[in-house]
């Protein structure tokens, strides 16, 4: 299955260790901290760290709890979205619009500490960093309960909240679209939930994965990618079985531990 690429605006594969790296020029190998992911299909933009050097998230390749090569995060971990040259922040409005926007995430969440009842002061994965006016949260809501929160901010703060039904260290596929009248989200393909929200409020902010501040992610990322529309149909049923077959490695199903996640950089 291929990830379709029409609307695509930011694609970034911790399984394409050609598109990571410790350093300028200097390819990511096991164990190294990640300093820069660059888009994949041509798309002039990166992630590059950003905070204290011994923040940075790690490459991971043996012994992976991921499918393919991840990236392994702590709660202090975060990269910034730049141009390719690394040259000037890029705000969450360079990737998404308002009114049209689909993220899609594979992680391997190892704690999820946040219960607050704001959305966006949950565990923070992917979004529009230190507003918190859009994007990908997870909670834990009571004992050995975990939730992915699929948030937008239209003057009121919107989320379809799906509970994560393999608990700690497993895989999952996260998605989110949202076209201005509704958020519509799923966990590993499963059927989607959608709850109404209008234009999102503020794009302004550089978009950032994993952390902005406390609370936010640990554990691992395998891949993300953003569109500049709402996807629908079978354009979204591809995406997201692009990533289910790659990440979970049995297509979408209800249920059942996933724990084939292979390398990817540490949270």
């Amino acid at each position: 299955m291929a990830l379709p690429l029409t609307n695509l605006t930011a694609w970034f594969d911790f399984s394409d260790n050609t598109t990571v790296f410790e350093a300028a020029a200097d390819p990511a190998e096991e164990n190294d901290p990640v300093e820069l992911i660059v888009s994949g299909n041509s798309i002039n933009r990166g992630l590059s760290w950003i905070g204290a050097t011994g923040d940075r998230p790690t490459y991971r390749t043996s012994a992976p709890v991921m499918a393919l090569s991840n990236s392994q995060w702590t709660s202090a971990s975060r990269l910034g979205l730049y141009s390719a040259s690394g040259s000037g922040a890029q705000a969450m409005s360079n990737i998404v619009a308002n009114n049209a926007k689909t993220l899609i995430i594979s992680i391997y969440p190892t704690a999820i500490d946040a219960n607050n009842a704001n959305p966006y002061d949950n565990d923070y994965i992917f979004g529009d960093g230190a507003t918190g006016f859009v994007g990908l949260y997870l909670k834990n809501p009571s004992a050995g309960v975990y939730e992915y929160l699929a948030y937008n901010f239209d003057g009121t703060a919107d989320a379809v909240a799906l509970t994560l039904p393999d608990g700690l260290n497993a895989s999952y596929v996260l998605m989110m679209t949202h076209d201005g009248v509704n958020i519509v989200a799923s966990v590993n393909g499963d059927t989607p939930s959608s709850v109404a929200s209008g234009n999102t409020t503020n794009l302004g902010t550089q978009c950032q994965l994993g952390a902005l501040s406390t609370p936010a992610f640990v554990g691992y990322i395998g891949e993300v990618v953003a569109y500049n529309a709402a996807l629908t149909g079978s354009t979204l049923d591809d995406a997201v079985n692009y990533f289910t077959a790659k990440w979970l490695g049995a297509g979408p199903a209800p249920g059942g531990t996933r724990t084939s996640f292979g390398s990817a950089i540490i949270f």
